[in-house]
């Protein structure tokens, strides 16, 4: 047995397990999981299945789920014209992941207060 059919083995279990434990938020999933699969991107059907590490739903499932409806509802005919409409609902689903818009404004904050402390010293 190859490894992608044994990837294939172990996912499609731990898919049918969760959607056992959720049938009502993973159900939709099923047939983006098998399309994943088909078109070689196993881990974006197996990741994003919407159980969370707690139980209940994953942080981001929504966003994914929105970006997956706007790929779905797209008008573009090829790839690059859907990814190019779905931009925005990707960056959104990006930023729930690394929060890297956050932690940016945060860091900018932090240095301008540290900038106002030192002038607030220096004249003072």
């Amino acid at each position: 047995m190859d490894t992608e059919s044994l990837f294939f083995i172990v996912s499609r279990d731990a898919f049918l397990v969760q959607l056992s434990l959720r049938i009502e938020t993973t159900a939709p999933l099923i047939s983006i999981f098998l399309s994943s699969f088909r078109s070689g991107s196993y881990i974006c059907g197996a990741a994003m299945s919407g159980m969370g590490a707690q139980g209940g739903v994953s942080r981001c499932y929504h966003s994914f789920m929105d970006y997956l409806k706007c790929l779905d509802e797209s008008k573009g005919v090829t790839t690059q014209q859907k990814n190019a409409e779905c931009a925005e609902w990707l960056e959104d689903y990006n930023e729930c992941l690394h929060h890297g818009k956050a932690h940016m404004r945060q860091f900018l904050m932090e240095r301008e207060a540290k900038r106002q402390e030192q002038a607030k010293a220096e004249s003072g």
